[in-house]
């Protein structure tokens, strides 16, 4: 029947998929660059890693960035190679999180961004 189960004649609500965690979040901050697919390492635009988790990261920027758009991951302390994700949200404008981005790995077996 859709949304609902039916335990001991009651009605419960199913939880959606959407909010289910497979992967525990950490929050953290990290100082990152991020270049934007075709652009060379000399053109980096700082950001900050404000959680991360297996798959992905959200992450607080100053660029205009787009869902589905390609970006590289730099961090700025120690030394890391850059790690490609896609943009998967952006936070709306006038919100706590305009300036926020979603970014899920490409390649999350090779992901290296948070410390030991």
């Amino acid at each position: 029947m859709g949304n609902h189960l039916t335990l001991k004649g009651a009605w419960v609500r199913k939880k959606s998929k959407r909010s289910a965690r497979v992967f525990r979040r950490t929050s953290t901050r990290i100082p990152v660059a991020l270049l934007l697919r075709g652009q060379r390492r000399s053109n980096r635009h700082r950001a900050s890693v404000l959680q991360t988790s297996f798959l992905g990261m959200r992450v607080q920027t100053h660029l205009a960035l787009r869902r589905g758009q390609l970006v590289r991951i730099v961090r700025l302390t120690g030394t890391y190679l850059p790690v490609p994700a896609r943009v998967i949200w952006v936070g709306t404008a006038k919100s706590d999180k305009q300036r926020h981005v979603g970014l899920k790995f490409t390649d999350p077996m090779h992901a290296r961004i948070a410390p030991h």
